[in-house]
């Protein structure tokens, strides 16, 4: 029941080898050699740490690139959109305000608007960009 918890320091085993004898300075060299294997072990802890801090710091950096280069595309993307949407605007005035195609029949009949699929086409998409 009285033991002690305390555990017996290396200084205290070499000053204990000096007066009782070689049994202490086997068990000073035991934990000493104890103490670097468990160093080594640290030591190859501590360089995986580092090793992957450093792959996730590459990740983080590939990861801010990407979001970069979307960022990029989504403007681009805007401007394409807003361009093609203006061009859209133009051909729905053109059609509001001409009756169809002259020359597009061979018997020169003009053609009218409805006869195209695109007058739909426009509509839909006007109302989709709206």
């Amino acid at each position: 029941m009285g033991e002690s918890l305390e555990q017996p320091s290396p200084l205290r085993n070499v000053q204990s080898a000096a007066s009782s004898g070689t049994n202490e300075v086997w068990n000073t060299q035991e934990e000493m050699m104890r103490l670097e294997a468990e160093n080594a072990q640290l030591k190859a802890e501590l360089e995986q740490a580092k090793h992957d801090r450093d792959m996730w710091e590459q990740k983080a950096q590939l990861r801010g690139a990407s979001l970069d280069i979307l960022e990029v595309w989504a403007q681009q993307a805007k401007q394409r959109e807003a361009k093609l949407l203006k061009v859209v605007h133009s051909f729905n005035d053109l059609i509001s305000e001409s009756r169809g195609v002259d020359g597009f029949h061979k018997n020169g009949d003009i053609a009218t608007w409805d006869e195209f699929d695109l007058v739909n086409e426009i509509g839909e998409a006007l109302q989709e960009g709206a």
